[in-house]
């Protein structure tokens, strides 16, 4: 993350999951464009000879009818949208999981579609008022223009707008949908692979602070608030540090949810934590209501595995949208294996280290993606095969042995399980041969 942005972070992805921002801008911009275009027509800088036969009428009264019916038809647009976005965001929620409403509520054009029709439901209403029955016709020109040009514009994007929804609910647009968000992510949260600091990087060690050992007598910091752990801003808190002389230890990483009266953080070098010390550490942890994608690595694989958890559960019984996450699955985690290793400790000026930082390694990451799909998909042989192929497929991408074994384990894993729950011959034949050829492909390597 860029130093000190975990809060603009917070701040622009609220703006981007509301369905209230970028509507409210296009209606700010649909009032000016309605001021402008009446200033125009009222101040006669564009003779009215210049329009086009069919967009000049005879008098205000003409032109008011018909900003009045492009207005109501609009508000009834505005209406239907509302009506088919809530039918498919309850679609998804039930077929998909209520948690992935973070991803459609993030839905840029959703969001454009209805400025488009409240924009151009306000530029008519102003243009209404400002309409006098003192003056001619065509002194309203410019504002008729827009508005019919608007309406016109409305049409296409009503059309796109169905098209969008019947293709945004589909699984396989989902799982897309929700595959780049997370690859949009990894490059956010991991950095660029440093050649010169193999020793750091994201790699199977048993815990995430590699080589530091917390000591014994660190002072508390407790939380004030409970909620989920949204962001850290690790540079906040390496100002503080620094400032203070002392070393931080950040007991909870983005994802973990936090309980009031829980420890955030653990202070050394200091006989006494000041109150002002611990303002600052609590307002460098933003805590919400709910998992984002801010810093929260790992909640971009739940969201994958929650949409091929549910495809497997009996009531819905949908392999192959459980194939679908599988690949976007094994995609991120090659993605991840090619990154460097999250940042675990900060250091000052001078080359001391003042924070630790919690954060997941290789194989945390691998059990995310793959422990529950494995764990339900047991007595589904179709769904096993197709995950040993996956992590076959990707085993050439590990860059280390560390990934390789955590890619490793999970393929015997698998194996071990399916062969447990399969009652057929030819399956169990299927799946010793998966196995057979992932280790052929890991001792050739």
């Amino acid at each position: 993350m860029i130093p000190g942005s975990a809060h603009l972070a917070k701040f622009l992805d609220g703006l981007r999951s509301s369905y209230w921002f970028v509507p409210t801008l296009m209606v700010f911009a649909a009032g000016t464009l309605a001021a402008g275009t009446i200033t125009l027509d009222l101040g006669g800088v564009i003779p009215t000879r210049v329009f086009p036969p069919w967009l000049q009428v005879g008098d205000s009264e003409a032109a008011r009818a018909v900003l009045s019916t492009i207005a109501g038809a609009t508000i009834t647009i505005v209406s239907l949208t509302f009506s088919i976005s809530i039918v498919a965001l309850s679609l998804a929620s039930n077929q998909f999981g209520s948690r992935l409403l973070y991803n459609f509520m993030r839905d840029r054009m959703n969001q454009i579609v209805l400025g488009t029709f409240l924009g151009t439901f306000v530029y008519c209403v102003i243009g209404l008022t400002s309409f006098s029955s003192s003056l001619g016709g065509g002194k309203h020109q410019m504002a008729l223009m827009g508005a019919v040009l608007l309406s016109l514009a409305n049409v296409g994007v009503l059309i796109f707008f169905i098209h969008h929804v019947a293709e945004s609910i589909q699984a396989t647009n989902v799982i897309s949908t929700v595959g780049r968000e997370l690859h949009n992510l990894i490059p956010r949260v991991l950095p660029a692979l440093d050649e010169e600091a193999d020793a750091d990087r994201l790699d199977g060690a048993p815990n995430s602070n590699r080589g530091f050992e917390e000591p014994e007598g660190g002072l508390p910091v407790l939380a004030h608030q409970s909620g989920t752990l949204q962001a850290v801003d690790s540079p906040a808190l390496l100002r503080h540090a620094e400032s203070e002389d002392l070393v931080l230890w950040v007991a909870r990483r983005p994802g973990d949810y936090v309980f009031a009266g829980g420890v955030l953080a653990r202070v050394h070098g200091t006989p006494q934590v000041s109150d002002e010390i611990a303002d600052s550490i609590r307002r460098a942890v933003i805590i919400g209501s709910r998992r984002t994608l801010i810093q929260d690595l790992e909640f971009g694989f739940h969201q994958l595995v929650e949409i091929a958890v549910r495809a497997l559960s009996p009531g819905i019984n949908d392999p192959f949208t459980a194939m679908g996450c599988i690949d976007e699955l094994g995609t991120a985690l090659s993605s991840v294996a090619q990154r460097g290793a999250m940042q675990t400790h900060l250091e000052d000026s001078e080359g001391r280290v003042r924070v630790h930082l919690d954060a997941t390694d290789f194989r945390g990451v691998v059990d995310t993606a793959i422990d529950q799909i494995r764990q339900q998909a047991q007595n589904d042989p179709a769904v096993m095969i197709h995950m040993l192929d996956m992590l076959r497929w990707i085993l050439p991408l590990m860059r280390t042995d560390e990934q390789r074994e955590a890619i490793a384990r999970q393929a015997h894993l698998t194996h071990e399980l399916a062969v447990a729950r399969v009652s057929l011959d030819a399956d169990r034949d299927s799946l010793d041969a998966r196995l057979e050829a992932f280790d052929l492909a890991r001792n050739r390597r």
